[in-house]
C-alpha cells in the first residue's frame, strides 16, 4: 500500500488503522485497533501492485494459511484473513519489542539469552514441522523478540505446506526473496542468501532440516555477533555456504560452552543427513545445555581446543597456575551459582490461568488447573506457595507479573493461558523471576482433552523440576495422593470444585452432581470423594440440604477417601469436621491433629480446626493461634479474615474484633460475611441503628419491615424477618438461630431454649459453633440451656 493512499485513521472491516509499523517488498504493516474486541492488532496489507500479481498474491495467501494453521506461543498468531477494497490483508498479533536483527547489532547475546531464545525458536519450528509446514526463510529479521524477552517467528510468506510427518516439499517456480539488507537478489533459489541451506541454494526439494540449517546460522549470529558465511556479493556467500565450513563459533567467541559450539556446528552440516534431523532433537540438546549451565554443571571451556595465534613464550609455571586458578574459580563459581539457583525461587504465586478461549464454560478448567497446581506444589515443604484466595483477586487482570510478584512478596510468579478448540487443548506457562522480570521457565503443552489428567501431572513435574534440583520419592507421592488418571473424571472433579467455590445453593447441588459423575467414572478417585464430602458438609449452611441428610452422606464419602488414601490430609480434616458435627470432640481433635501433621500448609485445615473444634470447647487461645496460622498461609482470604473477627467477638475481645472486621471490610466492602460478623458485633454492643442498616443488606426479609427504635424494636423485627424468610424459602439453621437469639435478648428464655432444642433435633452442625456466642449470655445459669450444652457434649 503506497504512502499516498495511507489508510491511517480509516476503519477497514472492524479495524481502525492507527499507525504504520513498517513495510517491505511483500507488504506494509500497520498498528490497528480491533473495534469489536478492544485490542491492538497488526494489519499487513499486500501492496496494490502486487495484489494483481498471481504469484505475489499466492505467497501472501500462503503466509496466512501457514501461520493460521499454527497455535504456538513462539509463533505470531494470525487472527483473520480478509480483503478491503480489493486489497488483501492479514490481521495478526500485535507485538511490542524488536526483531532479532535489530537486537543483535553485531554483538553477541549473553549465554542465558541465547539459550532461552533458541530453545523457544526450536520449539516453534518443531510445532510448525509437525503440521507439515516448512518456513524456508528463517532469519533474524523474521524473528521478533518481545519486551518480555520471548521469541516469535514471523512471516510465513515463503512457507511450504506439506503432509504432516515430513513429505518433502519443493517449489521450483518460486523466486528468491528480495531484501537488500540481507544480500538477496532475484534467482531460482528460495529464501534469503545469507541464511539459506545448501539444498535451498541448489534449488532442491526441501524439508524441515532446511529450516534447521537456517536456524543454525541465526544461532551462530546470536552467539558471535556475526554471520558464518559472509561476502560482498551473493555469489561469494553462495560459494561459502556450499563449499566452506564456517569458522567454529568458539573461535569467534571463546566464552561459549563447547557443547553450544557442537550444537551450532551440527546444525550447519552441509549434508542434511548428518545435520539435526528434527527440531525436537535440537531443542532437547539446547534445553539440556540450558539446564546444565543454569545449575552450574557446565565446565569452564578453554579456547585452546582450537589452534591459537602464536604468542610469546611463557614461564613453565604459568599454564599450570592458570589452570589451577580456573578450576578454583570455576568450583567457587559453581557453588555460588548453585546456591543462587537453589535459593532463586523459594516462594511462588500461581496466578489464575487465563481462559483465552473466552467461553465461560471453560472457566472451570482454567480455575481448576490453577487450584490443582497450587495444592500440589504446596506439598513441597521448602517451597512457599501462595493460596488460591490470595491470588484470586488477580483473575482477569492484565497486570505485569513482576509487579504482582513484588506486591505479593514472592520470588517467582507462574502465569498460564489455556486455549481450547474442540477436543484440542493448549496450555502456555511462564515462570517469571520477580527480581529482574526474566523468564525462568516457560513451556507450551498441546494435548487432547482426553489427556488433561496426564497433562496436569506433566506441568507439575516440569515446574517442580525447575524449582527444585531434587524431589524426594515421598514428596512425589504427596503431590499425587488421591488423584486420577481418568481425564474425564478429572474434568468433572475440576467442575465440582469450581461450583463448590461459588457457595450458592444451586452451585453446591451442581458440585455434588459433578463429583458423583467423576466417581462413576473412577470409583477409586479419593480426592473426588473428599470434594463430595466437602459439598455435603457446607450444603446445610446454604440451604442445599438439611444437616440430618447431608452429614451421613459426607461421612460415607470421607471414609471411602481414607480407605483409598490413608495419608490424605484433607480427608482426615473432613473426618474431623464430621466428628465435630456429631459432637465427638476428642475424635475430632485427633483427626485434625493428624491432618495438620500430614498437611501443615493447608490453611483450611487450621481454619476448620479452630472454628469447628476449638471454639465450641471455649479453647480460644488455641483457636485464635490456629486462625492466625491460617491467615499467614492465606492472608487475603475474606472468609478467614471475617471469621477471625467473629472469633475475636466470641472471645469477648471486642476492640480487637472491631479492628479486624474494619480491616476485612476495607479489603472488600461488599463481602457479605464481613457484614454479618460486623452486625453481630453491633448487636452485642447494643448499637441497633448500625446493626439494622447491616441486617437490611444481608437478610432480605428484614428490609421489608418497619423497625421500631431501641433494643426491643430491633429484636422483634429480627423475629418477624426470620419467620418471613422461613415461609418464603424454608426454615434452616439461620432462621432457627435468629429466633433463638431474638427470644434470648427479649427475655423470652423458654422460647429461646425451645429454638435451640429444635436446632439440635434438626441436626444443625453449626449449632455448637454459635450456642455460646455472647448473644446467649443471658441464658447462662438456665438449667434448660445447660441441658442443651450437655447434649452437645459441651460442659455447661
Amino acid at each position: 500500500m503506497a504512502e499516498a493512499s495511507s489508510p491511517i485513521g480509516q476503519t477497514i472491516s472492524h479495524y481502525r488503522i492507527l499507525d504504520r509499523l513498517g513495510g517491505g517488498g511483500m507488504g506494509v504493516v500497520y498498528k490497528a485497533e480491533d473495534t469489536r474486541l478492544g485490542r491492538f492488532v497488526a494489519i499487513k496489507f499486500l501492496p496494490a501492485d502486487l495484489a494483481k500479481d498471481p504469484q505475489s498474491l499466492e505467497r501472501f495467501r500462503r503466509e496466512a494459511r501457514a501461520a493460521s494453521a499454527l497455535n504456538h506461543p513462539n509463533i505470531c498468531t494470525i487472527y483473520e484473513v480478509g480483503e478491503a477494497e480489493g486489497q488483501p490483508f492479514i490481521a495478526m498479533e500485535y507485538l511490542e519489542g524488536q526483531t532479532l536483527k535489530h537486537a543483535i547489532q553485531d554483538r553477541p547475546f549473553d549465554l542465558e539469552t541465547s539459550l532461552t531464545l533458541s530453545t523457544e525458536i526450536a520449539d516453534a519450528l518443531d510445532a510448525a514441522h509437525a503440521q507439515g509446514i516448512v518456513h524456508r526463510d528463517i532469519k533474524p529479521a523474521n524473528i521478533f523478540v518481545t519486551r518480555r524477552g520471548r521469541a516469535k517467528i514471523l512471516d510465513f510468506g515463503l512457507a511450504k505446506l506439506e503432509s504432516p510427518g515430513g513429505t518433502r516439499a519443493s517449489d521450483p517456480g518460486a523466486t528468491l526473496a528480495v531484501d537488500a539488507g540481507d544480500l538477496t537478489s532475484p534467482g531460482t533459489a528460495l529464501g534469503t542468501v545469507a541464511y539459506m541451506s545448501p539444498e535451498q541454494a541448489r534449488g532442491k526439494e526441501l524439508d524441515g532440516r532446511s529450516d534447521l540449517f537456517s536456524f543454525g546460522v541465526v544461532l551462530y549470529e546470536m552467539c558471535t555477533g556475526t554471520q558464518p558465511f559472509r561476502g560482498e556479493t551473493s555469489a561469494v556467500i553462495f560459494e561459502g555456504l556450499l563449499n566452506r565450513a564456517a569458522l567454529p563459533p568458539l573461535r569467534v567467541n571463546p566464552e561459549l560452552p563447547a557443547e553450544l559450539d557442537r550444537i551450532i556446528i551440527k546444525a550447519l552440516e552441509k549434508d542434511r543427513d548428518l545435520r539435526y534431523q528434527t527440531a525436537a532433537e535440537m531443542r532437547s540438546d539446547l534445553k539440556r545445555l540450558h539446564r546444565d549451565t543454569s545449575s552450574g554443571r557446565s565446565a569452564a571451556i578453554s579456547a585452546a581446543e582450537y589452534p591459537a595465534a602464536p604468542s610469546a613464550a611463557k614461564p613453565k609455571w604459568i599454564l599450570p597456575a592458570i589452570a589451577a586458578l580456573v578450576l578454583v574459580l570455576a568450583a567457587g563459581g559453581w557453588w555460588w551459582f548453585r546456591g543462587r539457583a537453589n535459593a532463586a525461587v523459594q516462594s511462588i504465586a500461581v496466578l489464575p490461568f487465563v481462559n483465552a478461549t473466552g467461553n465461560p464454560d471453560g472457566e472451570f478448567l482454567s480455575d481448576g488447573l490453577t487450584e490443582d497446581i497450587i495444592n500440589r506444589m504446596a506439598q513441597l515443604p521448602q517451597l512457599r506457595v501462595l493460596a488460591r484466595t490470595t491470588v484470586l483477586r488477580f483473575k482477569n487482570k492484565e497486570e505485569d507479573a513482576q509487579k504482582i510478584g513484588k506486591e505479593l512478596q514472592v520470588q517467582g510468579v507462574l502465569t498460564g493461558r489455556i486455549t481450547r478448540r474442540g477436543d484440542e487443548l493448549a496450555v502456555e506457562t511462564d515462570l517469571v523471576n520477580v527480581a529482574d522480570g526474566s523468564q525462568l521457565w516457560g513451556q507450551r503443552y498441546t494435548r487432547k482433552m482426553s489427556e488433561v489428567a496426564a497433562l496436569q501431572n506433566e506441568i507439575v513435574s516440569d515446574l517442580t523440576g525447575k524449582l527444585r534440583t531434587k524431589v524426594t520419592h515421598e514428596e512425589k507421592e504427596l503431590m499425587t495422593l488421591g488423584t486420577t488418571t481418568n481425564s474425564e473424571a478429572y474434568q468433572l472433579y475440576l467442575k465440582g470444585r469450581f461450583y463448590w467455590n461459588q457457595r450458592t445453593k444451586e452451585s453446591l447441588l451442581r458440585s455434588i452432581d459433578c463429583f458423583q459423575q467423576a466417581l462413576a467414572l473412577d470409583s477409586k478417585y479419593a480426592l473426588a470423594y473428599v470434594g463430595l464430602a466437602n459439598a455435603y458438609e457446607v450444603a446445610s449452611g446454604y440451604g442445599a440440604l438439611q444437616s440430618r441428610e447431608a452429614i451421613p452422606l459426607a461421612e460415607a464419602a470421607v471414609k471411602r477417601a481414607l480407605e483409598l488414601s490413608p495419608n490424605l490430609g484433607v480427608a482426615h480434616s473432613g473426618m474431623g469436621f464430621l466428628h465435630a458435627a456429631q459432637y465427638d470432640w476428642a475424635a475430632a481433635d485427633r483427626d485434625y491433629q493428624q491432618a495438620l501433621r500430614l498437611d501443615p500448609k493447608d490453611a483450611s485445615i487450621h481454619y476448620f480446626y479452630a472454628y469447628s473444634v476449638l471454639v465450641p470447647q471455649l479453647r480460644f487461645d488455641e483457636a485464635l493461634r490456629e486462625m492466625r496460622r491460617a491467615l499467614e498461609l492465606e492472608p487475603d482470604s475474606l472468609a478467614i479474615n471475617a471469621n477471625y473477627g467473629g472469633m475475636l467477638t466470641q472471645a469477648r475481645r471486642y476492640p480487637e474484633a472491631r479492628a479486624q472486621l474494619d480491616r476485612t471490610l476495607a479489603m472488600e466492602p461488599g463481602f457479605r460475611l464481613t457484614r454479618v460478623r460486623l452486625c453481630d458485633w453491633y448487636e452485642i454492643q447494643g448499637q441497633f441503628d448500625e446493626a439494622r442498616q447491616l441486617a437490611t443488606l444481608f437478610y432480605p426479609a428484614f428490609a421489608k419491615l418497619e423497625v421500631k427504635p431501641g433494643k426491643n424494636g430491633y429484636w422483634r423485627a429480627i423475629q418477624e424477618a426470620a419467620r418471613l424468610q422461613a415461609e418464603s424459602s424454608g426454615e434452616g439453621f439461620i432462621e432457627r438461630y435468629f429466633q433463638a437469639a431474638a427470644a434470648t435478648q427479649l427475655g423470652e428464655h423458654e422460647k429461646a431454649v425451645a429454638w435451640l432444642e429444635k436446632s439440635f433435633a434438626s441436626g444443625d452442625d453449626l449449632l455448637p459453633n454459635f450456642i455460646r456466642y455472647p448473644i446467649f449470655d443471658p441464658l447462662h445459669g438456665d438449667p434448660r440451656y445447660a441441658a442443651v450444652l450437655r447434649r452437645l457434649n459441651l460442659a455447661p
